[in-house]
């Protein structure tokens, strides 16, 4: 088993891409772009894990390392635990290290296939902590000119999801319609 880590996809800018109106959408937090890339495989009776950064990259010796280390300890054996008891044999987890704390944002469970917000939360909040969902909500042209506003609870930087994974091609790739909007 010889598994190959997945860079995390390129989010879209609000003011490049206008294809969300009337979507329904996870409006969360911004997590920022870079974190640990975690891809855990199991086959016949065997797991292989392999750490790595946001970029596909593996792990190197350095400072980050203890990062890598801690993340090892502290979730790999409950998420190997949880991928067994719902079936899962291949998943790819991104999570960012927040205020001293690891925050799962994102699960690849294919190669252009991906866990949504809701999911996230629902199946595996008990075993890692997830992104901050602010609402779920249905994008219209005025709702997305208060997001792009930074009105009420809209302030800082967010990222919409769509509630149903929807890719999208950018520059002939296709990425998942991820959508950040930072001020």
């Amino acid at each position: 088993m010889t598994p190959t880590l997945l860079p995390y996809p390129t989010l879209i800018n609000i003011t490049e891409y206008d294809g969300i109106d009337d979507m329904f959408c996870y409006i969360v937090r911004h997590y920022g772009n870079k974190g640990v890339a975690c891809l855990i495989e199991r086959k016949n009776g065997d797991v292989a894990i392999k750490l790595g950064d946001w970029t596909g990259q593996p792990w190197v010796p350095s400072a980050d390392l203890t990062v890598a280390s801690r993340f090892l300890e502290e979730y790999v054996a409950k998420l190997v635990t949880l991928m067994q008891a719902i079936n899962i044999e291949m998943a790819q987890y991104f999570v960012v290290l927040h205020e001293g704390r690891f925050i799962l944002v994102d699960v690849q469970l294919s190669l252009n296939k991906f866990a949504g917000p809701g999911m996230l939360r629902d199946v595996f909040n008990s075993t890692i902590e997830t992104q901050e969902i602010i609402s779920i909500e249905m994008i219209t042209a005025e709702l997305k000119q208060s997001i792009k506003d930074g009105k009420d609870r809209y302030s800082g930087d967010l990222i919409l999801k769509p509630s149903r994974f929807r890719p999208v091609v950018v520059n002939g790739n296709p990425v998942p319609l991820y959508i950040e909007v930072t001020r």
